[in-house]
């Protein structure tokens, strides 16, 4: 996801803004992955991207198979917890044998490297996903844009849900700068029940 300087992330269901370099950049983390997006996001979102096998899309709304394109449609909290699990900071971590939060407290760029090889979907938007994302703790590493130019829309991103997150600063131009926001909670909560056994 990419914002600017207010949290602003979208005017009339389009990016207010077209940088290619950041264009380039959302696309290289991303990589082949498929990823998880509302409804807004996807019908927004250029076919070559839309149709990759394994998206998923929140949305209550029926859509026709020919127009779904392959993509999964869930309609709930509950449908997506019940039927599909998203990687976690633990999850990495302990796929990297612990190395992970080294990675990261460091300052390591190589964590992006760590994280885009064991993450099978990414979470691209809009703004009632991300924080449907955080509030339901689905949402541990989060890899931001920042459009350091300022632009007019209508939907932003409540930037308040990352206080307290730690960041690691990924890139910077003159256009914008890339922050991987990260958690640590669920993995300091698994290495304290390990203490305790």
């Amino acid at each position: 996801m990419a914002c600017d300087p207010n949290g602003l992330i979208g005017a009339e269901d389009h990016m207010p803004w077209h940088y290619p370099r950041e264009s380039q950049h959302f696309y290289n983390i991303i990589q082949d992955k498929s990823v998880i997006m509302g409804y807004n996001t996807y019908i927004s979102t250029p076919q070559h991207l839309r149709t990759r096998p394994g998206n998923i899309v929140f949305s209550h709304l029926h859509i026709p198979s020919e127009v779904a394109s392959g993509a999964r449609f869930i309609s709930s909290a509950e449908e997506f917890t019940n039927s599909f699990k998203t990687t976690s900071i633990l999850d990495i971590h302990q796929q990297q044998g612990g190395s992970i939060r080294q990675l990261l407290e460091s300052g390591n760029k190589e964590a992006v490297s760590s994280i885009q090889a064991h993450t099978t979907h990414y979470m691209i938007g809009g703004a009632q996903i991300f924080e449907l994302f955080v509030r339901n703790r689905w949402l541990d590493i989060f890899i931001l844009t920042h459009i350091k130019q300022q632009h007019t829309g209508d939907v932003w991103l409540d930037l308040s849900y990352l206080h307290g997150w730690k960041i690691l600063q990924i890139a910077d131009n003159p256009e914008f700068k890339v922050i991987l926001y990260y958690n640590l909670a669920s993995l300091a909560d698994a290495e304290g029940a390990k203490n305790h056994i």
